[in-house]
């Protein structure tokens, strides 16, 4: 690994997945309540959405992969057939290559496993609300 940005990523998959492997043990139990794995889901989406403001990454990326920059991005230009006339040309931003790496690739990861993890609780809640509901049949004469 001598890039920082796969030893940033290295290391934040890392953390996740030994936590999720955590959760996963517990929820493969055949005898954990309903409302348990949903406690233990939300625990874990809280988990991982604190992950996306952890700055330890990077210390911890340069230390395993002993270099602390970043690689060049070539400037992209936008293709000049592809977009109308009119368009506006407003150039682009020029980020640091830390912040571009964060706003790029790091928060997009984070924020895409916090979705897809709370899609994934909202079946549960559900079935959750309508299982202490006493359904009754009432005979109409």
């Amino acid at each position: 690994m001598c890039s920082l940005e796969t030893s940033i990523l290295a290391m934040m998959w890392n953390d996740i997945l030994q936590r999720v492997q955590e959760s996963n043990i517990n929820l493969q139990n055949p005898r954990i309540d309903i409302n348990t794995s949903i406690a233990l889901l939300k625990s874990l989406q809280a988990f991982i959405n604190s992950k996306r403001n952890d700055a330890n990454y990077e210390e911890e990326g340069a230390k395993l992969c002993g270099n602390d920059t970043y690689e060049k991005k070539r400037k992209r230009y936008r293709n000049s057939r592809l977009t109308p006339l009119d368009y506006g040309k407003t150039p682009g931003v020029d980020l640091p290559a830390s912040e571009r790496f964060r706003t790029e690739t790091f928060i997009p990861v984070i924020d895409q496993f916090v979705v897809s993890l709370t899609e994934r609780i909202a079946p549960y809640e559900e079935k959750n609300k309508f299982k202490g509901i006493d359904r009754k049949i009432i005979k109409i004469s």
